[in-house]
């Protein structure tokens, strides 16, 4: 009986050893393929922010083409080249049926910070997340990798004609997997 219990014990260990959050704030995550940039969420403790270590552009900040950095609220004139679904059929590329199962049940969230060109072209994608968010938390980052290189390829934006003197907009949006049909 004693075994038991103590074998109980540690299976319980081994799984909270092993389901553990890969991405810390201050980490860097290497897969075949991919190396990410951990980061902690500016004023947003429980979450974490991942960026490409190729991304050239991992800040907030957004500038006139002049060099000038464009104020806090002041607007970028620009709109979604892509509609939700069109997110929505990638994420379910990516995802297995029992991941999106557990995502939908648990109500998880991804922001999706992304970087074009003056043109509108996305070069740059990063995503945030609790840290502790189920499934993303210990994915593998080959697949966020190959989730970023399809999302590059849909994603966009038409600038306005008022905001073709910033360099590099960024924006986000976010996916819900509990909106996922």
């Amino acid at each position: 009986m004693k075994k038991i219990i103590v074998l109980g014990v540690l299976v319980l260990l081994a799984c909270q050893l092993f389901s553990q959050s890969k991405y810390k704030a201050g980490d860097v995550v290497v897969g075949k393929n991919v190396k990410y940039i951990c980061k902690r969420e500016i004023g947003v403790t429980p979450y974490v922010r991942i960026d490409n270590s190729n991304n050239r552009d991992t800040t907030l900040n957004v500038y006139y083409n002049d060099g000038k950095l464009l104020g806090m609220f002041e607007p970028i004139a620009a709109s979604f080249r892509f509609e939700r679904s069109d997110l929505y059929s990638i994420v379910k590329l990516i995802f297995t049926n029992s991941e999106l199962k557990l995502l939908k049940e648990n109500r998880v969230v991804i922001d999706i910070y992304f970087t074009t060109n003056n043109i509108g072209i996305t070069q740059e994608i990063s995503f945030c997340f609790l840290r502790d968010a189920i499934v993303l938390s210990t994915l593998d980052p080959d697949r966020f990798y190959e989730l970023e290189k399809k999302l590059i390829k849909v994603m966009g934006l038409d600038i306005g004609k008022s905001s073709l003197n910033v360099r590099n907009p960024k924006y986000s949006c976010e996916i819900s997997f509990e909106d996922i049909p």
